[in-house]
C-alpha cells in the first residue's frame, strides 16, 4: 500500500513549530503539531509569525512541486502554484500527505454518530492583540444524510505588516476567513458528496530598507501595500465500493480572485483564476493485487487586468497496480500528464514485527506557476517555452516500530532542473528566472518515543552533505518533549511541552513576495540565527481544552530566510470546547 501520513496540520505555524492542539472531532483524541511535523520529510518556511503564509518544501524542491487537493480535486493556485498555510486548516478537515507523490489532500470531517457535535474555539494572541473565533457543527441529520458546517475568522488591527509594531491602527482588516458546508448522502448503491467552501486571505505586504552595519547588511521592513486572495469551490462526487472494486466520478468548479497592490504601480495586478475539474477512478480487485485506472482533467484559466490571459488544460491518466508478491508489498504506477511520462514504484518488506525496509523510485512533472510570466522586468528564459519541469526521486528507507519507539529513516536522492526567481539585491527591480540543477542526497530521520509515565519525546533531522549551502538548507533539526498528568480520577488532564527548531544553510535564499516563493540574491542579508524555543501548558476537563503558549521564548528576532519579516515572541491563550446537540 502507498503509505500516507494522516494528521491534523497545525494552522498556527508561528516560528514553524506552534504546537496548537487540535481535538479530533469524533473522539476528542489529542493531536498536536509536534507529532505532525515529525511525520514527513517536508520543511515549513513561514513568512510571518502567525504562519498564515509561506511555503512547504521537500528535499530542496520548490513550493510549486506540491499538489494540493480537497476531497480529491485539485485546489492548487494556478497563479502562484501554492496555497496559504491558513487554508490548510487542521480544525475542519483531515489532511493526508503522500510525500513520495508530493500530494497534500484535505477531506471534510463528518461525525459518525447520529448526534450533532458543536465546537467553539477562541484564541487571543496577546502580543499584537490579534484574535480568532471558529465554530463547527457536524453529525448525522438522519440515517442517510451527514453534514458538517464550519466557519472561522482570524483578524488583526492595521492594513499591513502584522510584524511591523509601528503599523497604523486606524483601519482594521480580516487576515483570514473561511466558511464551509459539506453534505454526504449514503445510498444503497454508493455515496454522494457535495460541498461549498469559501476562503479568504487579506494580509499586508512589506518592502525592506537596507542599511550597512560594518560587514553586515541589515533589512528593516516598511509598509508596501496589501495582498488579497479569495477562493470559492463547489464540487459534486459519487463513489461506490464493493468486493470487486471501486468506482468514483465527480467534478468541481473553483474560482480564485486576486489582488496585489504594492506601492510600486508597475507590479500591481488584479483579476481571477478558474479551474474546472473532472475525475474518474475505476479499480478492480483480484486475488493477489488490485488494478486502478485514474483519469483527471483540469482546465486552468487566469484572467488578469492589463495582463495577457492564460488558459491551460491538464489531462492526467495513470494505471496503478497494487498488491503483494514474494513477501513485498508493492505499488507500481505509470501514466502521462499531457504528453509527459510519469511513473512511481514503491516496495516494502517486513523482516519482523518491528523492522521494515523499502525502496521508492519515481518521476514526476510539475507545472510552473503563471506568476513567473507576469512582471515586465523578468528576463526571457527557456522556461517560457516549457510548461513543466521534471523531478526524479530514489529512496531507501528503514523503519522500526514497537510500543515505545517509532523510528523512520530514509536516504533520498533528488534530481531536477527548474527555474526560480533571482535578482542581484532587493533594491533591484529586474528579475531573472535562474536555472537550478538539483542533484543532492538527503538523510531524513524521524523519531518518537513514548514512555509509560505519559512522556512523549519526538524529533526530526534533515541533513544533506551535497547541497550548495548558499542555495539550500543543509540541516534542519526539530525536537519536542511533552509530559502529561491525569488527576481527580481522570477528570483533569494536564500537560506541559517544550520544543526547539533550528535551520542551517540557505545563506542566499530570499523570500520573493511577488512570487510567493523562495529564490536567490547575491547579497547575504543579516538575520539572527534561525533558532526557536517554544513552550506550552494546558489542561482538558471533559471536552473543554484551555492552553497558554509561548513561541520564541528568547524573543530572538530572526527570519527563516532573507526578506521574510523578523519573528518576535508570541503569546497565545486558547480555548477549545465541544458541545452535544
Amino acid at each position: 500500500m502507498v503509505k500516507k501520513f494522516i494528521f491534523f496540520f497545525g494552522f498556527y505555524l508561528s516560528c514553524m513549530i506552534a504546537d496548537t492542539d487540535s481535538l479530533m472531532l469524533m473522539d476528542y483524541e489529542e493531536f498536536n503539531f509536534s507529532e505532525a511535523i515529525t511525520a514527513s520529510s517536508y520543511l515549513l518556511y513561514p513568512s510571518d509569525e502567525w504562519g498564515t503564509q509561506g511555503f512547504l518544501s521537500v528535499n530542496g524542491l520548490p513550493a510549486f512541486a506540491n499538489d494540493y487537493q480537497y476531497n480529491g480535486f485539485s485546489v492548487k493556485d494556478p497563479l502562484y502554484g501554492n496555497v496559504p498555510f491558513s487554508w490548510l486548516n487542521p480544525k475542519y478537515s483531515r489532511i493526508e500527505i503522500d510525500e513520495n507523490e508530493r500530494e497534500i489532500n484535505q477531506e471534510p470531517v463528518y461525525n459518525s454518530n447520529k448526534n450533532l457535535y458543536s465546537r467553539f474555539d477562541w484564541l487571543y494572541r496577546g502580543s499584537y492583540s490579534l484574535g480568532s473565533f471558529g465554530a463547527i457543527i457536524s453529525g448525522k441529520i438522519n440515517n442517510n444524510y451527514s453534514i458538517t458546517v464550519h466557519g472561522e475568522n482570524f483578524s488583526y488591527p492595521g492594513p499591513w505588516g502584522i510584524n511591523d509594531k509601528n503599523r497604523s491602527t486606524s483601519v482594521e482588516h480580516n487576515l483570514s476567513q473561511e466558511i464551509g458546508v459539506n453534505i454526504k448522502k449514503d445510498w444503497d448503491s454508493g455515496v454522494v458528496e457535495s460541498g461549498f467552501n469559501y476562503k479568504k486571505i487579506f494580509p499586508g505586504i512589506n518592502d525592506f530598507q537596507t542599511t550597512s552595519n560594518g560587514n553586515e547588511i541589515l533589512q528593516t521592513p516598511v509598509y508596501d501595500g496589501y495582498l488579497k486572495k479569495f477562493k470559492k469551490q463547489l464540487y459534486l462526487k459519487y463513489s461506490n465500493n464493493d468486493s470487486l472494486g471501486n468506482f468514483t466520478i465527480g467534478g468541481q468548479v473553483l474560482q480564485f480572485d486576486y489582488g496585489y497592490f504594492p506601492e510600486d504601480t508597475m507590479f500591481r495586478y488584479s483579476g481571477q483564476g478558474d479551474i474546472f475539474s473532472a475525475q474518474l477512478t475505476k479499480s478492480r480487485n483480484f486475488s493477489r493485487d488490485s488494478l486502478f485506472l485514474k483519469i483527471n482533467f483540469d482546465f486552468y484559466g487566469i484572467y488578469l487586468k492589463k495582463k495577457q490571459d492564460s488558459e491551460n488544460p491538464l489531462l492526467a491518466i495513470s494505471i496503478l497496480d497494487e498488491g503483494r508478491r514474494a513477501g513485498f508489498d508493492y505499488c507500481l504506477s505509470a501514466g502521462f500528464v499531457n504528453q509527459n511520462f510519469i511513473y512511481s514504484l514503491k516496495a516494502e518488506r517486513a523482516f519482523s514485527k518491528t523492522i521494515q525496509i523499502g525502496i521508492f523510485s519515481g518521476l514526476k512533472v510539475h507545472r510552473y506557476p503563471i506568476v513567473y510570466t507576469l512582471y515586465p522586468g523578468v528576463e526571457k528564459t527557456p522556461f517560457q517555452t516549457e510548461d513543466f519541469f521534471r523531478s526524479r526521486t530514489q529512496s531507501f528507507f528503514l523503519s522500526m516500530k514497537n510500543r515505545f519507539l517509532n523510528f523512520q529513516n530514509s536516504l533520498d536522492h533528488v534530481s531536477g532542473n527548474f527555474y526560480r526567481p533571482y535578482k542581484s539585491s532587493n533594491e533591484d527591480t529586474h528579475f531573472i528566472l535562474h536555472n537550478i540543477k538539483l542533484r543532492d542526497f538527503y538523510i531524513n530521520s524521524r523519531l518518537t518515543m513514548t514512555f509509560p509515565w505519559k512522556m512523549l519525546i519526538s524529533g526530526k533531522l534533515q541533513y544533506s552533505p551535497t547541497v550548495n549551502v548558499k542555495e539550500f538548507n543543509d540541516l534542519f533539526v526539530y525536537g519536542s518533549i511533552e509530559q502529561k498528568t491525569v488527576l481527580f480520577k481522570g477528570n483533569l488532564h494536564l500537560y506541559a511541552q517544550g520544543s526547539i527548531a533550528y535551520y542551517s544553510g540557505g545563506d542566499n535564499l530570499n523570500w520573493f513576495q511577488e512570487f510567493q516563493t523562495a529564490g536567490m540574491t547575491d547579497e547575504n542579508y543579516y538575520t539572527n540565527v534561525p533558532l526557536c524555543f517554544s513552550a506550552k501548558i494546558g489542561f482538558h476537563v471533559g471536552s473543554l481544552h484551555m492552553f497558554y503558549q509561548f513561541n520564541n521564548i528568547e524573543n530572538r528576532q530572526y527570519a527563516v530566510m532573507q526578506s521574510m519579516p523578523l519573528q518576535y515572541r508570541i503569546s497565545v491563550l486558547g480555548i477549545d470546547w465541544y458541545f452535544w446537540n
